[in-house]
């Protein structure tokens, strides 16, 4: 797959304390078809709600950090006040009205914190492939950062039947979640 022209992301690996679970060759690879997952869900949004025309046309900036456990809770402790591991966690630059405004200036879109070693463990217990896991986080994450959310059902559903939709055109299972699984 191609990447877009105005797409760049910063992928940084931060697995001190787990690295003999992922090796950097592992690592390294889930870099690299990262990008290709972020730009089938930046196609895929622009494709199908107008609202999100602006991924095909904006300069468009984000980072990704691939974290342990340890690191994951202190930001989450730091954003949201709980002093636990989390599997994903979105810090989004921008408001969904935002995207919609006529910005001549590349955006930022915030930065992922996925934990490396909560989805090692989450996909153990869900008996699913850790690759396919982990795609569904970082697509989460992407969700979050252009507004998605699932604190209300509406929110639940919509960002739920997204997720499904991209893991669908990327041809991955999607039995690892049920459908209340982000509330």
């Amino acid at each position: 797959m191609k990447l877009l022209n105005n797409l760049h992301i910063s992928i940084v690996s931060q697995l001190q304390s787990i690295r003999e679970e992922f090796p950097v060759k592992q690592v390294n690879k889930y870099k690299s078809d990262s990008k290709e997952v972020i730009v089938l869900v930046l196609k895929y949004l622009s494709e199908n709600n107008e609202n999100f025309r602006f991924c095909i046309s904006k300069e468009i900036f984000l980072d990704l950090y691939l974290v342990d456990d340890k690191k994951i809770t202190e930001i989450n402790f730091k954003y949201r006040n709980k002093k636990e591991p989390t599997n994903v966690l979105s810090l989004a630059y921008f408001s969904a009205e935002d995207f919609n405004k006529d910005f001549t200036a590349p955006i930022h879109l915030g930065e992922i914190f996925i934990s490396m070693e909560t989805l090692a463990k989450e996909s153990l217990e869900q008996k699913v492939l850790i690759e396919h896991h982990y795609f569904r986080l970082l697509i989460h994450g992407v969700l979050h950062l252009l507004g998605f959310d699932h604190n209300l059902e509406n929110e639940a559903v919509l960002m739920y039947n997204t997720e499904e939709n991209i893991l669908h055109k990327l041809e991955l299972s999607t039995n690892s979640i049920v459908s209340n699984y982000w509330r």
